[in-house]
């Protein structure tokens, strides 16, 4: 039998028409001279863009914290401590730039099912159409490893908050980039893996 694991799927998206909760829209970020990078920029319909956060507190060193801006509006996936799970990474969008995907303080297996592939911690070439999957191990720089078809992690997983983004970082600024928030105790609103 295979094992329960956990699933995120993060589409990075370019030249988005992206609107408010009020249904106003969101203007972009600023001039661009290259037409593919016009438009917004987001993950899953969603975008977190410096600028605002700025302004809220002009300290950089914060931009990304969600103790001083909340946590972004762009998905922030929940595991426990070496929870086995797949990250499912795409570019739908058709505009032709190309995205570096990465999480900080995870691996992964280049080729997912090839048990002689590199391991690497971010994975380029991610343009229209393309997609990969990421094993890792939440909280982990071990990668998912198979025991037939059983995903395996380690236990040396570390509970915090673990930014993913495009390392791209020009692009970074422009709303790319999310949380995998891995926590060390039970919650009562995620659910353990059996």
């Amino acid at each position: 039998a295979t094992r329960s694991h956990r699933e995120f799927v993060i589409d990075f998206q370019d030249g988005l028409n992206l609107r408010d909760s009020s249904g106003a829209a969101i203007p972009e970020a600023g001039h661009v001279d290259d037409p593919y990078d016009r438009g917004n920029r987001g993950i899953n319909y969603r975008t977190e863009r410096f600028a605002p956060r700025l302004k809220t507190n002009p300290e950089r060193a914060f931009v990304m914290s969600s103790q001083v801006h909340g946590d972004p509006a762009t998905p922030v996936f929940r595991a426990y401590r070496n929870d086995p799970t797949y990250v499912r990474v795409l570019n739908s969008q058709d505009l032709p730039r190309v995205h570096t995907f990465g999480i900080t303080g995870h691996s992964w297996k280049y080729e997912f099912n090839d048990p002689n592939t590199n391991v690497v911690n971010g994975q380029g070439g991610l343009n229209t159409s393309r997609a990969f999957n990421a094993g890792i191990c939440a909280g982990s720089n071990t990668p998912l490893v198979f025991d037939g078809l059983k995903p395996t992690c380690a236990s040396d997983g570390i509970a915090g908050d673990y930014l993913y983004n495009d390392r791209n970082f020009f692009l970074l600024p422009s709303g790319v980039w999310g949380l995998i928030r891995v926590h060390p105790n039970p919650m009562t609103d995620l659910k353990p893996l059996p």
